[in-house]
């Protein structure tokens, strides 16, 4: 698996995995903004490849006050290693930054909740829809 950090000029690769990503319930990040704000706003956008297929996502962005993680993986690639590869790229660089981490997942996302917790995100608040966590420094 490569990890891959996604500049304004590889715009194409990541609009080509959200298409093949499709509308997600779980991941509702691009339904707010649009791709080309979301690259030149994110503090990190990476991509996971497996024999040159793009098949995970993760960005961090900052909203002023919290540093955010967000992360997509195509169906037929959860469990195998690329959302861990991805939040760990992620961890890492945040700790190297000096930020804390923070995301939010949906409720019945059991699988995505079990690798933040496993990763040391701790719950911060938790709504009808979403569970808010945090990973400190």
């Amino acid at each position: 698996m490569v990890i891959t950090r996604i500049t304004i000029e590889e715009v194409i690769r990541l609009k080509s995995f959200l298409l093949e990503f499709g509308n997600n319930d779980f991941f509702t990040y691009f339904q707010k903004r649009d791709v080309f704000t979301a690259l030149n706003d994110n503090r990190l956008t990476i991509l996971a490849s497996i024999a040159k297929k793009d098949v995970g996502y993760a960005h961090v962005d900052f909203d002023g006050i919290h540093h955010w993680f967000g992360l997509a993986v195509l169906d037929e690639f959860r469990g195998c290693g690329v959302g861990s590869a991805l939040l760990r790229f992620a961890i890492d660089d945040a700790k190297s930054c000096g930020y804390d981490l923070r995301l939010s997942v949906a409720k019945d996302n059991t699988r995505a909740f079990a690798l933040y917790s496993r990763s040391g995100f701790k719950t911060l608040r938790i709504t009808d829809k979403n569970i808010f966590m945090e990973l400190l420094r």
